[in-house]
């Protein structure tokens, strides 16, 4: 086999990365240009011609058709994708990694602010879809996780205020750091301190009648990475949802108008659906994360856009699952295997 030759079969080998259609349209003529462009004696392409070649083939069969319904179709798919893994990533990662605070310990903590008999059992309490949101979160400097053990303590009306300020005295005597406060005396009382990896919330209503007017939270320091990975998987969603939008949009194409009218009434519905979480998620990643500041329990806005929506998104997961493999189902043209005529021995 002559050079000429080994270099050919190489460069047929490479066009396999197009798809049939483009192989079908310009082979010929691409094959043409590579061999015209070698060097005299050449044995195999260059690497810069490799990456250009695969890249070439990877756009063609990626690259979202002209036309705004494609692209709208894309995005939303896309941004869907993107939502539906950074949920995932956060809820694995939140359920693996958020520290629980061992309940013996707690109440250590809070018998070293509050010398008094708890009023109740202490008990655990969490709910991370809440965010970083509301009265029971803390300064998002702290990052304190959502699971909680939480003490509560019953005392006279006239004596709530005077217990939390001695609370607070007692804290920063044995090393706490106050971090924030809140007075509202007709209403509620509460400060929030940490110490190491943990975090503790008291606070009181001095009008309360439900013999639980002093609580004490305590919580223990989220991970810092947890934001980040679900960044990359929001990230990696998005990338990987766009590829497969435009994988079957060029499937979807091929279709002839029965079957593109089967797969639209499949995929209008579905981009519907995922319309719903898209909005949450928006507004809880934008709005809520920026409102006090981001902490890490707001790396959960995707999963709780999620679930908040979920008959929707499952709608539009198995909606999108079931459009494309029905896009995928395209006929393929008789004469569709290699267009490149085989080399002659």
């Amino acid at each position: 086999m002559s050079h000429d030759d080994r270099l050919e079969r190489t460069y047929r080998r490479l066009l396999w990365a197009y798809p049939r259609r483009y192989r079908r349209e310009h082979g010929t003529e691409m094959l043409t240009t590579l061999a015209d462009a070698a060097r005299p004696g050449q044995r195999r392409p260059t690497p810069r011609t490799v990456i250009d070649l695969l890249v070439g083939g990877l756009r063609c069969h990626f690259r979202i058709p002209r036309g705004a319904a494609y692209l709208v179709a894309a995005a939303t798919t896309a941004m869907f994708v993107a939502l539906s893994t950074a949920a995932c990533v956060g809820w694995l990662a939140w359920s693996r990694a958020a520290p629980v605070p061992d309940i013996r310990s707690s109440l250590a903590v809070a018998q070293t602010a509050v010398p008094l008999p708890p009023s109740q059992e202490p008990s655990r309490y969490d709910n991370p879809l809440a965010l970083n949101y509301g009265e029971d979160t803390g300064p998002e400097w702290l990052n304190q996780a959502s699971a909680r053990v939480q003490v509560f303590y019953t005392a006279p009306a006239d004596r709530v205020l005077d217990l939390i300020h001695e609370a607070r005295q007692r804290l920063i005597a044995d090393g706490w750091q106050i971090e924030k406060s809140s007075d509202d005396r007709n209403t509620v009382k509460l400060f929030w301190a940490s110490k190491g990896e943990q975090i503790v919330q008291i606070g009181g209503y001095p009008k309360a009648d439900d013999g639980r007017q002093i609580w004490v939270y305590v919580h223990h320091r989220a991970p810092g990475w947890i934001t980040p990975a679900v960044a990359g998987g929001l990230c990696a969603g998005l990338a990987a949802g766009w590829l497969l939008a435009g994988w079957a949009l060029h499937a979807f194409r091929r279709h002839g108008p029965l079957g593109r009218t089967i797969t639209a009434l499949l995929g209008v519905p579905t981009l519907l659906a995922a319309a719903a979480p898209l909005l949450l998620g928006a507004e809880y990643g934008l709005l809520l994360g920026t409102e006090d500041g981001w902490a890490t329990n707001d790396s959960l806005f995707a999963a709780t856009a999620v679930v908040e929506a979920w008959p929707l998104s499952i709608l539009a997961a198995t909606g999108l699952l079931i459009t494309s493999i029905a896009a995928t189902l395209s006929p393929r043209p008789s004469n569709a295997g290699a267009p490149v005529p085989p080399a002659q021995a």
